[in-house]
């Protein structure tokens, strides 16, 4: 600013020097020109310590970006909010300025992008999602609105929504997913994600060499390439042999009250699964030797599932099934208790062998069930409910009882 105070100082002194030429003894004269000096030095001493003074270099052509048009502004805005409020432009919630309002706005040519939020239609797999959003970048757009996206995957701006039906909206988005496929190359597995169609393609994609047949390649070069497949490559010297074996299916029981004891029901067959087992073929010492490397699973086995009758038919017209049922005994017992009382006494309460045991579960010290159930004869929940205290005191359980007295004959 000094320069500029000097050039209005000597203009001061030039004026000056004009009056004194003329005629000063008017009576006025001598006042004016004072008042006239002073304001000048007054002038000269604010511009030289304080002042400021606004030229071309203080303002800047900015580019403002705001919902889809363009405009060119000249402005002496200092930051990006001061021009904000001197265009009047508002933002509603949701909308994004870039660069951020407090940015100082420094130069010519300075950008600012206003994004207003908007309808975005995102696509995926033929199923389609709307959201509201101020964002333009494809990818930041899906993942907010809650996509997986990994850097193989497309995602892009579909330039002619038209084309993929009505009921479009706003922006319109396609993901296009690459392929998860699992790779085991030279017996380092790894896991890629593809666009590629065939086998061939993601080999050549990735300059994996094989030989003209694709003899080193499992599957097959021509291969189309679907989700989890597994691809195996081994040098360009080697080559793979593969062959299909059965997967032995699993056979699954679940016990069944409403069917007989001892007896059997399918409520699902079982199906074998299928597998590929995959050979690497190498020569030594003249012989051809073939290496297992992998085996890949095509198809899982599928479970038989079977029904396992626990239920208990009434004896010779007899009670014994109301009889468990009133007993303390768990209904998941009722097999081991019948199997045991079954051959005991054939669930005769008042049965005495000849050696003098007496009752259902046949204690031979009668006192044990006469002192507990003195109309044992009669009493035959009274019996299991002793009976079944014994078993459990002794062997923990009735599955443990009975299966002493499959291999003793007595318990």
């Amino acid at each position: 600013m000094k320069h500029k105070s000097k050039k209005i100082y000597a203009k001061a002194i030039a004026g000056f020097s004009i009056i004194k030429r003329r005629d000063y003894r008017h009576p006025v004269f001598i006042p004016l020109v004072g008042g006239i000096i002073l304001f000048f030095l007054g002038l000269v001493t604010f511009i030289y310590f304080n002042g400021t003074t606004v030229n071309t270099s203080s303002s800047r052509v900015v580019e403002v970006y705001n919902n889809g048009r363009l405009e060119i502004i000249p402005t002496t805005a200092t930051t990006v909010g001061d021009l904000m409020r001197r265009l009047n432009i508002t933002l509603n919630p949701g909308d994004i300025v870039d660069p951020s309002e407090n940015t100082p706005i420094l130069n010519n040519g300075f950008r600012v992008n206003i994004y207003r939020v908007h309808p975005v239609t995102i696509i995926e797999n033929g199923q389609s999602k709307v959201v509201l959003t101020a964002d333009v970048n494809p990818r930041v757009i899906a993942k907010a609105a809650g996509y997986t996206i990994y850097p193989q995957d497309y995602v892009n701006d579909v330039t002619s929504p038209a084309e993929l039906g009505k009921n479009i909206i706003g922006q319109v988005i396609s993901i296009v997913p690459a392929t998860q496929i699992n790779l085991s190359l030279y017996g380092t597995k790894v896991s890629l994600r593809t666009h590629a169609k065939t086998v061939a393609d993601l080999l050549s994609q990735n300059k994996i060499k094989t030989t003209a047949s694709g003899a080193n390649v499992l599957p097959a070069l021509n291969t189309p390439v679907t989700l989890g497949m597994q691809v195996l490559v081994v040098p360009v010297d080697q080559q793979l042999v593969s062959q299909q074996q059965p997967i032995a299916f699993t056979t699954q029981y679940t016990d069944n009250p409403d069917l007989p004891y001892d007896t059997t029901k399918v409520y699902q067959a079982g199906v074998n699964g299928l597998e590929l087992v995959v050979e690497q073929v190498s020569t030594k010492n003249g012989g051809v030797i073939n290496t297992p490397i992998q085996t890949v699973v095509i198809n899982q086995p599928i479970a038989q599932l079977v029904y396992r009758g626990t239920g208990i038919s009434s004896v010779n017209g007899g009670n014994n099934i109301t009889w468990l049922r009133s007993s303390n005994i768990n209904s998941s017992d009722y097999t081991y208790v019948n199997y045991i009382v079954n051959h005991e006494s054939h669930w005769n309460p008042g049965d005495v062998n000849y050696r003098g045991c007496i009752g259902l579960g046949q204690f031979c010290n009668p006192l044990n069930l006469t002192t507990a159930c003195p109309n044992w004869q009669i009493d035959a929940v009274c019996q299991l409910n002793t009976f079944n205290n014994y078993a459990v005191r002794r062997y923990g359980s009735w599955a443990a009882a009975a299966s002493f007295w499959a291999s003793h004959g007595w318990w």
